[in-house]
């Protein structure tokens, strides 16, 4: 018995520091898309009135064949804050698999624990450079327009 509450102990102290580093991670992620969020994406999704939500969905990291649409993961990430009548999302990285058109009232991926909490991590791991090549499209596109409204 004592073995066991030995191993327990070491795991549950293993996750601890390993669920630190992520959090910090995840932190450190939101920390750098919350300034550039809004050029990259405008005000995200919309709901079926056209109000806007400031958050965006991240698809799932299956590649996907034939141009089908990236299906949803449930993950999103909202990067403006959003108040309802009883309550307020703050920017930050949610799971709501139930409204995948209109991502809203998540729970906060923090909340989760176990094989849940680690796929979520991977998901938005495996999002950062689809990310990364939107803002270079952008930024592309951007200079370009630029380049043509220089008056030589």
């Amino acid at each position: 018995m004592s073995n066991l509450q030995d191993k327990v102990q070491k795991m549950l102290e293993g996750e601890t520091k390993r669920r630190e580093i992520a959090s910090q991670w995840l932190s450190e992620v939101k920390e750098a898309l919350l300034p550039v969020a809004e050029d990259i994406w405008g005000s995200g999704i919309r709901d079926f009135d056209g109000s806007p939500y400031y958050a965006i969905g991240i698809p799932t990291p299956k590649v996907h064949k034939g141009g089908d649409d990236p299906t949803s993961s449930g993950l999103y990430f909202r990067y403006k804050e959003h108040e309802g009548s009883t309550k307020i999302e703050t920017p930050d990285f949610y799971y709501d698999k139930g409204s995948d058109e209109m991502p809203l009232w998540g729970v906060w991926i923090e909340d989760f624990r176990g094989a849940n909490y680690w796929g979520m991590i991977r998901t938005i791991l495996e999002w950062i450079p689809t990310v990364l090549e939107l803002m270079e499209k952008k930024a592309i596109s951007r200079e370009n327009l630029i380049a043509k409204l220089v008056v030589k």
